[in-house]
């Protein structure tokens, strides 16, 4: 249900509504608050309704099995999709309608609807959360040594979402009573800057220890080098929030740097840049093996995203005569690393979640090939290198390539197998 729900959400508000904001400013008819609402939903769809529902529902199956505890509820699994998906359903009908609105008295009341559309959200985390401990149980875990290895990664990933979701609420509880119809951008962007790499990349990194030693024969990482990145990741995100709040290009760029350090060692203690362990009476060589080609190419984009949005930072503090636009680096990061590796360990793991086989192992191959070209289209399309009209050309087609992925992606996967017999 969860990896159905992220991707109808990623193919109509993600990748569908990214491309349709490239088509609309090619047109030359831009509405600036509707635009700007349109791509602050865009953005969310993204990095909440695709892949953040897509990790809690793997994390809901993964976590407690990780731990040797017992299966979650699925009523209470239930209720937090529920909560999940409707909370970004009504924050995409409030904001949307909120920038188009021109009455007073109905401004108030959608401003007071996107409120509680974030409480919504923060009341599924909250659920989601609850259900994984009380299955858990690590008091009485017979594995629970394995799960204790990522418990720091596991606990900036959940204090990252549940600050950034607070933080909506801020902002969304300030503009009640005011004349602003669309979200502050500084309470947007460190919302975003949390989910990303306070989330997404903690949670990324612990189910990558957890889970290529057993997919892509990569070696065990201690517990030590896991703390060690959990540190480095928590100075980042305390120092690149402190900058985005106080725009301090200073401490931003200190933070960014200590990202690209965390994720540096990650690689390297993940052991992404060694030889694989062989297995016996391997059939085929590695460089044959769709997996590791998903997750060499996910964690480059990493490199990318995290270099751009420090040069970017560095450049805004006048210690580089440089200018990045901020959207290279998210954009690396979300069409890049994140898509990628969700569309890669995705076919590994949600077929054997739901009972079933992936369909064709020919077909992850053009899911990579559709997956690299949408974030290289995409980084494009940002990056300023080009005209604004071959920069709307890039990005139209960089979001048809990412619904196209995400729609063969499921299929593969037999995502919808289940609803369809």
């Amino acid at each position: 249900m969860y990896a159905g729900a992220s991707v109808i959400l990623s193919v109509v508000l993600g990748f569908g509504l990214g491309a349709g904001l490239f088509v609309e400013r090619g047109r030359g008819d831009r509405v600036e608050l509707a635009w700007i609402a349109s791509a602050q939903v865009h953005g969310h769809a993204q990095l909440f309704g695709f892949a953040v529902l897509m990790v809690i529902g793997v994390a809901l199956h993964f976590l407690p099995r990780l731990a040797g505890g017992s299966s979650v509820s699925s009523r209470a699994g239930s209720v937090a999709l529920g909560l999940l998906a409707g909370g970004i359903l009504l924050r995409t009908a409030a904001a949307l309608l909120l920038a188009n609105s021109s009455i007073s008295n109905r401004t108030e009341r959608l401003q007071w609807l996107l409120l509680a559309a974030v409480v919504l959200e923060l009341a599924g985390v909250v659920t989601a959360g609850m259900a994984i401990g009380r299955a858990l149980d690590l008091g009485r875990s017979r594995r629970r040594d394995a799960f204790a290895a990522i418990l720091p990664l596991a606990f900036i990933a959940i204090a990252s979402l549940v600050l950034a979701l607070l933080i909506d609420a801020y902002a969304a509880g300030r503009m009640i009573g005011t004349p602003f119809r669309v979200m502050p951008a500084r309470e947007v962007e460190l919302s975003q800057f949390l989910i990303q790499y306070g989330t997404l990349l903690a949670i990324s990194v612990a189910m990558s220890a957890r889970l290529f030693p057993l997919y892509i024969r990569t070696p065990l990482i201690s517990k030590n080098a896991v703390t060690i990145v959990a540190a480095l990741l928590a100075g980042g995100l305390v120092a690149g929030g402190t900058g985005i709040w106080t725009a301090s290009g200073w401490v931003e760029a200190t933070g960014r740097g200590l990202l690209c350090a965390a994720a540096m060692v990650a690689i390297w203690k993940l052991g992404l840049l060694r030889r694989r362990r062989p297995l016996p009476r391997q059939q085929r060589p590695t460089i044959a093996e769709p997996l590791q080609w998903f997750v060499a190419t996910a964690y480059a984009w990493l490199v990318v995203a995290l270099i751009t949005g420090w040069v970017g930072a560095l450049g805004a503090a006048g210690v580089v005569d440089v200018t990045v636009p901020s959207s290279m680096s998210r954009h690396a990061f979300g069409a890049g690393f994140v898509t990628l590796l969700i569309l890669g360990v995705g076919q590994s793991l949600l077929p054997g979640f739901a009972k079933t086989t992936l369909r064709s192992t020919f077909l992850a191959w053009i899911l990579l090939v559709l997956g690299n070209i949408g974030a290289l289209f995409r980084f494009v399309a940002a990056s300023g290198w080009v005209s604004e009209a071959p920069a709307d050309w890039f990005g139209g087609v960089a979001g048809i390539a990412g619904i196209a992925a995400l729609l063969l992606f499921a299929w593969n996967c037999r995502i919808f197998h289940r609803f369809s017999s």
